[in-house]
């Protein structure tokens, strides 16, 4: 699901700036939800669902202070971002669903080898039949005018 390669990436972003602000020792952690829509640009309607599960687990926490409103990080969520948790998950994703693929893809596959392989052995052996009809033609023909 391309989801959780977004929530990779919002969590980067979120990540980046804690990080960013930790060793400029200010504590400015957070990244307004303007900024995060913006971010994620095409995909800016489906940022409550691509948060959901972050703010789920406690990886990213809301903020609200004058009139802002944004989120940040939570050392979980830099911990998630760092060991690619979403990245991975996506990944796996992937995988299962080639594998998937290939399990239905492959058998059908060698069906349709295997059914064309009998029928040019079935053309192959009509060819020879027909030559070795010809042969007994001309083989009796010969014999006929021998008589």
């Amino acid at each position: 699901m391309k989801i959780d390669k977004l929530r990779h990436e919002v969590l980067g972003l979120l990540s980046a700036k804690s990080v960013e602000s930790i060793n400029k020792g200010n504590k400015d952690i957070c990244v307004e939800k303007s900024r995060i829509k913006e971010f994620l640009a095409d995909d800016a309607k489906r940022w409550p669902l691509i948060l959901s599960e972050l703010l789920e687990v406690n990886e990213i926490k809301p903020y609200h202070l004058n009139e802002q409103h944004g989120f940040f990080s939570t050392d979980l969520g830099n911990m998630a971002y760092s060991n690619k948790k979403y990245l991975l998950r996506h990944e796996n994703f992937m995988i299962n669903r080639t594998k998937n693929f290939l399990q239905i893809a492959i058998p059908l596959l060698s069906v349709m080898i295997t059914i064309f392989v009998l029928v040019m052995s079935e053309i192959r052996l009509d060819r020879k039949n027909t030559q070795i009809n010809d042969l007994l033609i001309r083989i009796s023909k010969i014999e006929n005018n021998k008589k």
